[in-house]
């Protein structure tokens, strides 16, 4: 049995106007913004904003979010260590 079996990988690219800019895809419907932020604040980076989108008819998560970074170097760094990671049963970054 493959040990990912059953878990969502999530990921993580940059946004081509805001290198800042982080799209993450695959998330937990239970994740929320709060929990995303502190992941991505770990090691003292700058988070500047987390947005999980909402379906606009039902208003739950759409199981993706944007998470702008304080710097190009901090978004580079957060995709490159937390690429894969599990956040409440999703991948992230």
């Amino acid at each position: 049995m493959d040990s990912t079996e059953g878990q969502r990988l999530c990921y993580c690219f940059r946004g081509e106007r805001n290198g800042n800019r982080l799209y993450v895809g695959n998330l937990s419907y239970n994740v929320t913004e709060a929990e995303l932020k502190e992941v991505f604040a770990e090691g003292g980076k700058n988070v500047v904003e987390v947005k999980i989108v909402l379906d606009r008819d039902t208003g739950r998560p759409r199981g993706f979010a944007f998470v702008e970074m304080g710097s190009d170097g901090e978004a580079a760094q957060a995709i490159e260590t937390l690429n894969g990671r599990e956040i409440q049963g999703g991948l992230s970054a």
